[in-house]
């Protein structure tokens, strides 16, 4: 049944992992432990391996040199420290890519992704709205950059992601004037476009095309989406894990790059 068939899959998914970190004796004794026939080639493994990591776009080719993957943002000072010392309050350093991540064990969305073209934030959307300052730190930070209608905020095909957004719980109320009313930290999204539809009007043949082929159309290679269904309630997230979800929102902000370039005058 669909079951099985969903929970073989996430097995297999997790095999390969190990395989490609070369943990060839892990992976067979958890396919012992599976009841999964499994034999390997270790050289065909690593060629896969290398194969992939051609075809796919690397964080290490794209970000500037020695940049190593955002770890989770998830207490109101290291949001709010990551916001100010990268500028992502500054309109003029976007467009901001943003991407969520989430499991359907609940509402509301695990790991949001902001990023540039040049650095990428991961926030931990759970921990952060367990209290009234974590919940503030989301307004004064995420809920701004949304609302703000000078910005640009690029998402692809993001209408539920926006919604899971807002589903999100939302700790205490926010801080408003001298008063603290109860509303959630995300209401204004005066920022963000969908890429998917921009794409969609300025090359029709794209328009239902995901992200990761629209990525290999315009900057030359597609994203690898190995990690999409992985568990985002996990904590720690693997570096996997933090590498894929940072390139999904860089690569909303460098498609609109490529469709807007910047202005060099």
């Amino acid at each position: 049944d669909n079951g099985n068939s969903a929970k073989d899959e996430i097995r297999s998914f997790a095999l390969r992992q190990l395989e490609e970190a070369g943990e060839f004796d892990g992976a067979q004794r958890l396919a012992q432990i599976w009841g999964i026939e499994y034999t390997y080639d270790e050289e065909t493994v690593l060629a896969a391996a290398a194969t992939r990591r051609k075809r796919y776009i690397q964080w290490e080719d794209v970000m500037p040199s020695g940049t190593t993957a955002p770890d989770l943002l998830s207490t109101p000072q290291a949001l709010l420290h990551a916001f100010h010392s990268h500028q992502f309050h500054d309109y003029r350093q976007g467009p901001f890519g943003f991407d969520a991540e989430w499991g359907d064990e609940h509402a509301g969305t695990d790991v949001l992704q902001l990023a540039t073209t040049k650095v990428a934030l991961l926030v931990d959307i759970p921990a952060l709205s367990e209290t009234a300052e974590g919940t503030d730190a989301l307004e004064q930070t995420v809920g701004r950059l949304f609302a703000c209608p000078n910005s640009v905020v690029v998402g692809f095909s993001c209408r539920q992601d926006l919604l899971r957004l807002r589903s999100s719980p939302c700790c205490g109320a926010i801080q408003k004037d001298d008063t603290r009313q109860q509303q959630h930290w995300l209401t204004a999204v005066k920022a963000v476009v969908d890429a998917q539809v921009i794409v969609g009007e300025k090359e029709p043949k794209l328009k239902r095309l995901g992200l990761s082929r629209v990525c290999e159309h315009y900057l030359g290679k597609p994203l690898n989406k190995a990690e999409q269904c992985s568990l985002w309630t996990a904590r720690p997230l693997s570096k996997e894990q933090r590498v894929y979800a940072a390139l999904d929102a860089w690569a909303c902000a460098a498609i609109h790059e490529k469709i807007f370039p910047r202005s060099t005058g």
